[in-house]
């Protein structure tokens, strides 16, 4: 008797439905939706996260409607994104004069990025707080380090 491949290793995972609405919004927004930068990783992971949360609150919110939710969370959270989004290079910022102080120090230990993930994963749950975010950077070495 020969041994055989055990029949579990051909169904490790349900295989999700791929809707051609998921592929379209992947497409539309390929400029930010994958894992070239690390604002391009937060907002996928930001998407792909509210999505779940939609999914689980909602199990039957037309797909549609969930990726409208998704853009416009993104679109709020992350405006300098969305707001050439017809041109191929996105437009120079100048520097701003304004003072990068805050009426929380903590943020300013944070890049932009950081601070909309922060503002981001607030809104979805308003216990968290800015020192545990920033103790998490910290323990991770994801700190910015110009401070």
């Amino acid at each position: 008797m020969q041994n055989q491949v055990p029949k579990e290793q051909e169904v490790s995972q349900p295989k999700q439905e791929v809707v051609p609405e998921a592929l379209e919004f992947k497409d539309k927004h390929k400029n930010w939706f994958n894992y070239d930068s690390t604002e391009n990783a937060e907002m996928t992971k930001l998407a792909i996260a509210y999505e779940q949360f939609l999914a689980k609150e909602n199990p039957n919110m037309p797909v549609k409607e969930v990726l409208v939710k998704i853009e416009d969370t993104l679109k709020k959270i992350y405006p300098h994104r969305f707001e050439n989004q017809k041109q191929e290079q996105p437009a120079m910022v100048a520097k701003s004069t304004v003072s990068s102080t805050s009426k929380y120090p903590l943020e300013n230990k944070l890049t932009e990025s950081q601070k909309n993930l922060f503002k981001a994963a607030h809104r979805l749950d308003p216990s968290l707080k800015i020192e545990e975010y920033v103790k998490q950077l910290e323990l991770t070495g994801r700190l910015k380090n110009d401070n």
